[in-house]
């Protein structure tokens, strides 16, 4: 007690250094040491029951718990920002970057579940410490902030032999290797290429990197449509002999896709339909005169 007598001994020596006893005593309530002179009880120590003993007003003390933060388990993510999970103890607590490749902000430092927040990926330590009346200790947990993969293109690629289609989709970021649910195909490096599909199939599917980060899903619907063609004759009317063969320039502005085959066709039609007689097929444009055909009409 604080005055010069004493109500209840938890504790004596001749040394003047006293520490915790959990059996006897309690964190955050105040004791007290005082300095006691006397006679010897027979023990070493001061018989505090002697009249001539005499006691020191007591120096307060007071101890308290040293905290045992706990900052979580380590993780492995997808992103710049994740929410923490300390587990505080006793005292107020603190989280604060101790190391990574870049900045790291916090929504709320003090809470045990604050959102932390980076700005460059990589892999950082986050110190969760604890403060209480000058008794502190921290613990540390390590976030490993992986980059997502990201779409770059999507090729569609028609074969209007067999009408079908494939997919030829690039991805970057992320770590790479890369892999797909859902549909077959092959991976070279960062592009992957589908197996062909029918004409008009429906698809969709997943891509994510080797860290599993992702998906980044694709879906559509492909329609393999036969090209325009622009390709023009000359509307001039061209007079040949019975017996000459009639030779004409080649069509203008052809565009033909790299399976498409070119023929020419003389028939009775002017339209851009071929006519209902066809007297001849050629891959240039050269045709004889041949029956039944007239002299003096008109051919295309």
């Amino acid at each position: 007690e604080s005055g010069d007598s004493i109500v209840q001994i938890l504790d004596q020596n001749m040394t003047g250094t006293f520490g915790y006893l959990p059996a006897t005593m309690t964190f955050g309530t105040t004791y007290y040491i005082s300095y006691v002179v006397g006679n010897d009880d027979g023990n070493g120590m001061v018989d505090l029951d002697h009249i001539c003993t005499d006691i020191t007003p007591g120096q307060a003390v007071v101890f308290y718990e040293n905290p045992s933060p706990d900052a979580g388990a380590d993780q492995a993510l997808c992103g710049l920002s994740t929410t923490l999970s300390a587990t505080s103890s006793v005292g107020t607590g603190q989280w604060i970057q101790v190391a990574g490749p870049g900045t790291a902000s916090f929504s709320d430092a003090g809470a045990p579940d604050s959102t932390v927040t980076v700005d460059v990926y990589g892999i950082y330590d986050f110190a969760w410490t604890e403060d209480n009346n000058g008794c502190t200790a921290q613990d540390v947990v390590t976030i490993d902030f992986n980059d997502d993969p990201v779409l770059i293109s999507i090729v569609e690629v028609c074969d209007l032999v067999d009408w079908t289609f494939v997919l030829e989709v690039e991805v970057s970021g992320g770590e790479p290797p890369y892999s797909n649910t859902a549909i077959t195909g092959t991976w070279n490096g960062n592009i992957f290429t589908t197996d062909p599909l029918p004409n008009f199939t429906a698809y969709k599917f997943e891509i994510t990197d080797a860290n599993g980060c992702g998906p980044i899903v694709i879906s559509g619907q492909t329609e393999c449509v036969c090209p325009d063609q622009d390709a023009d004759m000359d509307d001039t009317l061209f007079e040949f002999c019975v017996d000459e063969t009639a030779i004409v320039p080649n069509a203008i502005n052809v565009n033909p896709y790299p399976e498409d085959i070119i023929v020419y066709v003389l028939h009775n039609d002017p339209g851009p339909q071929l006519g209902t007689d066809i007297f001849g097929t050629n891959t240039v444009p050269e045709f004889n005169f041949v029956a039944p055909m007239q002299t003096g009409v008109t051919y295309y």
